[in-house]
């Protein structure tokens, strides 16, 4: 049985089931599934929208998801209870004090992290985040040995180089990866099978290949990153969104009512290839009836004109089971504190488990330790914030440990090259195989949409990162049935 705990931020998934008076929990969902197990249709159209199934609902209806920083009870009387909670707690303190504070306490983090490990690894894009933790990691090994980074590319796009003058800056031994749309292919259906349940996340590939590199190296069984960052201390753009564009999020009920019905109206509004589809998946921010849907919007994959033009799913549920923070005094707190609660632990933390722990390595992310974010939710948002520029507090705290330009690069994000895959002959066979004459396409797709999305794409190429994100969700949806079920 596993720990009936799941961990505060949610790092690692805990399933359970209930039977009778019993409860049964695992820390895979394979491990629960049965025969007659049935499936969970607005779970799986909520997949389609976020990438990922919100709250406690999973792919099949009699199992649960345990919800970060809850703990699982044998009774079924009394599942779930919290034993921790994400607060705003903001200190009337400088930036000086903050700064020391944090520095001392990531430090502290990565020492206690690294525990008796003489073997260390981080994953480096050469990015703010993955940089400081390199750097820090860096700092707590002198004298027992050197640090090995890793960095990947691809054959259309790299951002090795910055890894790598990260790397001769700090003096890491430096190892980087090419991935190949041949590689991804080979280790799709292995992580499916591992995992057991939908992967939204496409970098899920990519981080399972450099894990996999990792481990070829003999004592090496650990490897640091720099996940979280921008979730704890406000680096995504719609961060800074939030309190710039406050109209989406502060328009009168009845306006927002009204631009819905508006956007019905519009033509080919759910044909991801239509001028219609582009409008309402940019407008559609405006009509949202509440701010955590005008968020969960933003970071949509398709949208719900989309999802009913391609599929046979209930679409009414898409939002349910999304948890609200609550205690926020903030809107930066708010929208950081939704991302913490919602896509960090059921999209970005499950990408990171379910690829480094099929290649026998763990991951360790310094910035999700609890006291680091109960730290960023003592600070001032303004410190986490400035105009738009996110991180402000990482940047003034290490920029003596990083190479300074690293300090003012724009934020690039983990970019995964789903059109060049498209291009691949190999993956469109394996495409149209899985999401036109598989078991679950059959039963759930609009085939005929769908062949079309798909022809569109392989012979005209894919236009958007939209657009690619979104067949390779309908791809993973289907996926799993096809190499878990079927």
């Amino acid at each position: 049985m596993s720990d009936p705990k799941r961990d505060p931020i949610g790092e690692h998934p805990l399933f359970y089931r209930v039977g009778g008076s019993e409860v049964k929990v695992a820390g895979n969902i394979r491990d629960l599934v049965e025969d007659t197990d049935s499936f969970d249709e607005d779970a799986m159209a909520a997949f389609l929208y976020h990438q990922y199934t919100p709250g406690r609902d999973t792919v099949y209806k009699p199992i649960k998801k345990a919800t970060p920083g809850w703990e699982t009870h044998p009774r079924a009387s009394d599942i779930m209870q919290p034993y921790w909670t994400l607060t705003e707690n903001i200190l009337d303190r400088d930036a000086h004090y903050f700064a020391g504070r944090l520095r001392d306490l990531l430090q502290n983090t990565v020492e206690r992290m690294i525990d008796t490990h003489d073997n260390i690894a981080v994953f480096l894009s050469g990015g703010l985040d993955s940089s400081i933790i390199a750097a820090l990691v860096v700092k707590a090994m002198r004298g027992r040995g050197r640090v090995h980074t890793f960095s990947i590319g691809f054959p259309s796009f790299s951002e090795q180089h910055h890894a790598k003058a990260v790397s001769d800056y700090l003096g890491t031994i430096h190892h980087e990866i090419l991935v190949t749309p041949e590689m991804a292919l080979e280790c799709i259906p292995l992580l499916m099978k591992h995992a057991g349940e939908p992967i939204g996340d496409a970098a899920t590939v990519c981080n399972y290949i450099l894990a996999r590199e990792v481990a070829k190296y003999a004592g090496i069984g650990v490897a640091f990153s720099g996940d979280g960052g921008d979730e704890v201390f406000a680096g995504y753009p719609w961060h800074w969104l939030a309190t710039e564009l406050r109209i989406p999020f502060n328009l009168p009920s009845p306006l927002k009512a009204l631009g819905r019905g508006i956007l019905e109206m519009v033509p080919g509004r759910d044909d991801i290839h239509s001028r219609g589809a582009w409008f309402t998946s940019k407008a559609g921010v405006f009509c949202q009836p509440t701010w955590w849907q005008t968020q969960a919007f933003m970071e949509k994959a398709l949208t719900v004109p989309e999802i009913k033009r391609l599929t046979y799913l209930p679409t009414e549920g898409i939002c349910r089971g999304l948890r609200v923070p609550k205690g926020m005094s903030n809107r930066v707190n708010q929208v950081q504190a939704f991302d913490i609660l919602n896509i960090l632990p059921e999209k970005f933390c499950m990408k990171a488990h379910w690829a480094t722990s099929l290649a026998g390595v763990t991951e360790l992310a310094p910035f999700l330790d609890p006291a680091v974010v109960e730290l960023a939710f003592q600070m001032p948002p303004e410190m986490k914030l400035v105009g738009r520029t996110g991180k402000w507090i990482l940047r003034k705290t290490f920029q003596d440990l990083i190479p300074a330009y690293i300090l003012d690069r724009p934020k690039q994000g983990f970019g995964v090259p789903i059109a060049e895959w498209l291009k691949d002959k190999a993956f469109q066979r394996n495409m149209r195989k899985t999401m036109l004459t598989s078991e679950y396409a059959e039963r759930y797709f609009n085939r005929y949409k769908v062949k079309d999305l798909l022809e569109q794409a392989f012979a005209l190429g894919v236009r958007s990162y939209r657009e690619a994100n979104s067949i390779w969700t309908l791809y993973a949806l289907a996926g799993w049935h096809t190499t878990c079920v079927a």
